[in-house]
Formats: structure tokens, C-alpha cells, sequence
């Protein structure tokens, strides 16, 4: 019997990892779907989506014990990995000055050292033609006042992605980082954890970002910037001082 390919897709719980099953179940139906995120319930739910072949995992990626868990799986398993989809993250509004340093350590766990450690547990089974897509974010782009320890992240999970996408190249295996602006249909914002919220003009719904984050993974596309205001950051990082773009920030923002 011939061994299906898997689809791995962290935070799958819903928001964009939802959109990512969705549209992957759609387009590539014989895939089977491995599931991680926090919430077995909510993982269940979004399994009805994606076809027959799908298998959820509880996994927290802020704790300490999951990358044993993982890795005891895969070694169980030997799973054929046509995708890895590293999009399981989360973050606050606030002065760094005023957060709480276990929170801080959390955040930096989960949206920067977990999708590492899952690049580098899954590779052994990725295969010529396999994919990577790393969800990174603008603020990887553009260092981000009130979101210190996201924006940190998403720029160091950015930069991993580039570098390994070169690395990868002569395996046959593209890495993409997507960088959205935000998204308005997530549970991202309403969890910021702050009163103020972002300017949510020009954001774009998950399966729109999540369509163009695969469209472009599907065309091994190194950097993938969903909508013209994550376009249009890209190109402000590439030739416009930070300072100047802090201020721009602010004007938008106003």
C-alpha cells in the first residue's frame, strides 16, 4: 500500500490555519492532514474540512516537553511530508517596559524557536518536491513600537526562512515566509491583549492571505507579501529609513 503524503499545518485551530486546510484539502485532495494546535475540540472541528485523511494533534508550543512529544511521532510514524505549514503563533500590544518576562519568553518560544524546531524535526522527512511555508508577518519587515518581542521574532523567523531557503535549493525543497499585514477575521487581534487596536483598513481575510501564501509557496516564491499594504511596507523597508517609516506609522495610525 502506497504511503500517503502529509500535509502538517501548526495552528490549525482556526483563523489561518483553517483557511490553509481548507484551501489545501481543496487542491490536493489525496493529502493527509496532521493537525496541531492547543485545543483538541477546535482542531476536530476544522478536520470535518478537509476530507477523510485527517489526524489531530494537542500540541502547546510553550511547553517545554512538546519537541520530545514531536519527535517520538515522526520517528513512529515516517511520515512522507509534502507540506510543512509553520503558522501556530500569537502577541501583545504594550511597552515591552510593562510586560511580563515569562509572557515575553513565551512569545519568543512559540513564534520564533517553535517553528525552528519543527523545521528541524520534520526535515528527515521532507523529499524533493516537498514544501515549507513559514508564516512570518510585516513586522518582520518593520520593527513594530508596542510589539518589541513579536516584531523580533517574526524578523529572526524571517531571516531563518530566507537562509534556508537557500540551503534547501539544491534538495529540491523551497522554503516560503509569508508577511502579511494584519488580518481582520483571526483570533490574532482580539487576543493582543490590549485596549487600542490596529488600523484595519486595507487588511485582508485569512483564506485570501492563506490562498497567496500558497499560490506563491507553489511557486516557490522566497518572500511572499499578501495585499498592496504588505507590498507596499516591503518596498517602504527596502528604501525608506526606519525612522521615517516609524513616523509614517504613526500618521496611519492617528
Amino acid at each position: 500500500m502506497t504511503q500517503r503524503r502529509i500535509a502538517i499545518i501548526t495552528g490549525a485551530s482556526g483563523g489561518l490555519g483553517r483557511a490553509f486546510c481548507e484551501i489545501l484539502a481543496d487542491r490536493a485532495p489525496e493529502l493527509e492532514f496532521w493537525l496541531l494546535g492547543r485545543s483538541a475540540a477546535r482542531l476536530e472541528a476544522v478536520s470535518t474540512k478537509a476530507g477523510s485523511g485527517v489526524r489531530c494533534f494537542a500540541l502547546d508550543f510553550a511547553d517545554p516537553a512538546w519537541p520530545r512529544v514531536w519527535q517520538a511521532i515522526l520517528e513512529r510514524e515516517h511520515p512522507d511530508i509534502a507540506w510543512l505549514i509553520n503558522n501556530a503563533g500569537f502577541g501583545y500590544l504594550g511597552d515591552f517596559s510593562k510586560e511580563d518576562a515569562a509572557q515575553a519568553g513565551s512569545m519568543a518560544d512559540v513564534d520564533f524557536a517553535a517553528p525552528i524546531r519543527m523545521c528541524a524535526l520534520c526535515l528527515p522527512y521532507l523529499k524533493r518536491g516537498a514544501r515549507i511555508l513559514n508564516v512570518c508577518s510585516v513586522a518582520g519587515l518593520l520593527p513594530l513600537p508596542g510589539m518589541a518581542v513579536y516584531s523580533g521574532a517574526k524578523a529572526g523567523l524571517l531571516r531563518f526562512s530566507r537562509a534556508l531557503a537557500e540551503e534547501l535549493k539544491p534538495r529540491g525543497i523551497s522554503v516560503t515566509a509569508l508577511c502579511p499585514y494584519w488580518i481582520g477575521d483571526t483570533g490574532f487581534i482580539p487576543a493582543l491583549g490590549d485596549v487600542r487596536r490596529p488600523n484595519l483598513h486595507g487588511s485582508l481575510p485569512a483564506r485570501e492571505a492563506a490562498r497567496l501564501g500558497i499560490d506563491g509557496a507553489c511557486r516557490s516564491k522566497t518572500i511572499v507579501t499578501p495585499g498592496a499594504l504588505a507590498t507596499l511596507c516591503r518596498l517602504g523597508t527596502s528604501l525608506l529609513p526606519v525612522s521615517l517609516l516609524f513616523q509614517i506609522r504613526k500618521w496611519w495610525r492617528a
